[in-house]
């Protein structure tokens, strides 16, 4: 048992050789004037200011055209094959101001394949852009008004030759409906033949879009229920029935149309956008519609701030050629230019210029500028505005 120390009472852990510590508790008292030595401490430590990082490198970014490969790069992250018609699918989307999505791919590519048509996918992305979702219909309106934007100047003015051609076959035909039925047709399409002229010369008191839809749909259903008691009529009576019911119905379409270019997406508000009015042209239906486009304000309830928005007017005539008119206005202050590529046209403008200010004067508007320049304006890029790829730049980050 050498090296083993006994450990006995008091001496827990204690070596040996070392003097017994006083654990005595009684209290001492202190007599006046006696002196208590005080442990002095140690000063709190004041926490030391850490010594500032160098500061990291700047991260390198490069920006570059977007390039082919991008577009591939996309695909592949969207588990898509990077065929031609992906490619152009995801072109498209990008040039509209969409997210490369699946679910916006999967949405444009599942319209285009119902509509298997040229120009699909185009008018697929439009109505997307425009916040229509899938609806095919805005799909074929958006591409009749793409394809052939003078529809309803034609439509108007041959509207009153298809009236007067039912009108004599009724009249050759005395007995295919009733007296009351008889004249009742003829005087609907005659009021709405009244409007279309009133359209075409520019007359007063033209009715609203919302109006004029109106009357259509209700000049549809009213000849769809005609229809149904002509199964005996001649075939003069029935091929003038005819024209005049499907002119009615390609009016109605065309006006629809114009309403779908009007339409924006309110989540992804553009610049403009702006409401679309075409009004057939008073020369004929040989020349282009007059054209009228309003900056809309998606934060206003009627889409409409008088106080600060644009208005366009484009016209053509055989003289001046064509003419585009910008205003804007900003609280009651208005600034206009004169597009033309014309001198005369220009020169000529700023002729009018003391009488247009008298006239703005007279309804308490103030001009302060006119300018005139011969750029064309392109009114399909402010209804469908895109993105130049070309001047589109892919940021490329290393981290």
């Amino acid at each position: 048992m050498s090296g083993i120390i006994p450990i006995g009472p008091g001496q827990a852990g204690r070596p040996p050789g070392a003097s017994k510590v006083n654990t005595s508790t009684t209290p001492f008292e202190l007599t006046p004037g006696t002196k208590v030595p005080v442990e002095k401490t140690a000063p709190p430590l004041t926490p030391q200011k850490a010594a500032p990082s160098p500061p990291l490198p700047a991260t390198p970014s490069i920006a570059r055209q977007l390039k082919r490969e991008d577009l591939i790069t996309v695909l592949l992250t969207l588990g898509r094959s990077p065929t031609p018609q992906s490619i152009a699918l995801i072109t498209a989307l990008i040039e509209h101001g969409l997210e490369a999505s699946q679910q916006n791919a999967t949405l444009v590519e599942s319209i285009v394949n119902q509509k298997r048509q040229p120009n699909a996918l185009e008018s697929a992305v439009i109505s997307v852009s425009k916040g229509l979702g899938e609806s095919l219909k805005s799909v074929d309106l958006i591409t009749q008004f793409m394809t052939n934007k003078n529809q309803f100047n034609q439509l108007s003015h041959g509207f009153d030759g298809l009236v007067s051609s039912l009108r004599l076959a009724m009249n050759l035909n005395q007995g295919v409906l009733p007296p009351d039925l008889m004249s009742g047709l003829l005087g609907v399409l005659s009021d709405l033949d009244d409007q279309m002229k009133r359209y075409r010369t520019l007359g007063k008191d033209l009715p609203s879009r919302a109006m004029l839809l109106d009357d259509l749909k209700a000049t549809s259903g009213f000849l769809a229920g005609v229809r149904s008691l002509l199964s005996q009529a001649s075939p003069s009576v029935l091929d003038s029935f005819a024209g005049v019911q499907q002119g009615v119905k390609d009016l109605l379409e065309s006006v629809v149309g114009h309403a779908v270019m009007s339409e924006y997406d309110a989540q992804r508000p553009i610049d403009g956008p702006y409401y679309y009015v075409q009004i057939p042209h008073p020369m004929g239906a040989n020349y282009p519609p007059i054209e009228w486009l309003i900056q809309q304000d998606h934060q206003k309830e009627n889409r409409f701030n008088p106080d600060k928005t644009r208005m366009i007017l484009s016209f053509e005539t055989p003289e001046l050629g064509g003419i585009t008119i910008v205003m804007d206005i900003q609280d009651r202050q208005v600034s206009m230019a004169v597009h033309s590529n014309s001198p005369d046209v220009r020169r000529d403008a700023m002729m009018w210029v003391a009488d247009l200010r008298n006239q703005l004067k007279a309804h308490d508007y103030e001009l302060i500028g006119v300018k005139t320049s011969a750029q064309r304006v392109d009114l399909n890029a402010l209804l469908v505005p895109k993105i130049n790829l070309d001047r589109l730049s892919r940021i490329d980050t290393e981290v």
